[in-house]
């Protein structure tokens, strides 16, 4: 199911088009917003989120993924396959809903 929102730019401003707030497919924004936010970072979720810089230099591949599963599970996403290597992360989810 494609759901559309609002889109960010990469400094996570929205993006406004014509005068207007761009919308479009959000699902990889979701997921980047997911990856990057720390808990804590929504005060309306305070649990939500994975923190990715957190695992920076660090070897636990199991827990990030763990995690990632988690927290996808909590935003009705369905991880369908992680693959994690020293200098990327791929990503290939979809909506539950």
């Amino acid at each position: 199911m494609i759901l559309n929102d609002i889109l960010f730019d990469s400094a996570f401003e929205m993006q406004i088009v014509n005068g207007d707030f761009f919308v479009g497919n959000c699902l990889n924004q979701q997921i980047g917003c997911l990856l990057q936010a720390l808990p804590g970072n929504y005060k309306q979720s305070p649990t939500v989120g994975i923190g990715i810089s957190d695992y920076l230099l660090d070897n636990a591949i199991d827990e990030l993924t763990r995690t990632v599963r988690l927290q996808f599970k909590k935003d009705q996403l369905r991880l369908k396959k992680i693959s994690i290597g020293i200098d990327q992360i791929n990503i290939d989810a979809e909506r539950e809903i």
